[in-house]
């Protein structure tokens, strides 16, 4: 059956594991622990991105990611699993490069984890700590795509700033850096 005209399908469907969701929070009051410190962690992730191409050189991605954020607060090691929604504005410079800005939205899942030292982790509500179980921000990145027939692998480095307070207590907002690396569907521009 042919497609009208005006119908067009997605090109790209990214698909992709996550490697790295360092959170360094930014803070002028310690949310977390007397000293204020924040520690990245490198954390593992994964989840899908769908392009929608508008013309040849732009369009709109949307994702549904599954992140894990992990860093640490004077000897205190924080775990949250959160499910990210991107919305990026992609631009790319010819096949293989491309750049992309937006936003994103992030909810936490289940419990917080606390690790102190070497002990065992230990699951603690998000009502009894000085996080919110939410946050948004700008999130821009940087990918370059190896096509390989019809598909590409790609890999992408992108920064999350925090717009939102994500702390109750003081001012705690995320510095997220983020590389991706995974398989692209339909290939690259042409």
């Amino acid at each position: 059956r042919a497609r009208s005209r005006g119908a067009r399908a997605p090109r790209r469907v990214p698909l992709f594991v996550h490697l790295r969701a360092a959170p360094g929070g930014r803070s002028n009051e310690a949310p977390l622990g007397p000293s204020g410190a924040r520690g990245a962690q490198i954390a593992p992730g994964g989840g899908f991105l769908v392009e929608f191409p508008f013309g040849n050189h732009l369009g709109i991605e949307i994702g549904g990611l599954y992140l894990v954020r992990k860093f640490v607060d004077s000897n205190i090691t924080i775990t949250s699993r959160v499910v990210e929604i991107p919305v990026m504005l992609r631009f790319w410079l010819g096949r293989c490069l491309s750049l992309g800005a937006g936003g994103y939205y992030t909810l936490a899942l289940g419990s917080l984890a606390t690790q102190e030292g070497g002990a065992e982790p230990v699951s603690d509500a998000y009502s009894n700590s000085d996080l919110r179980t939410f946050d948004f921000g700008a999130v821009a990145g940087f990918s370059l795509n190896l096509p390989i027939k019809s598909k590409a692998i790609f890999v992408e480095g992108r920064y999350a700033l925090g717009l939102s307070n994500a702390g109750t207590v003081g001012t705690f907002k995320y510095n997220d850096v983020q590389i991706l690396i995974g398989l692209r569907f339909g290939g690259s521009r042409k």
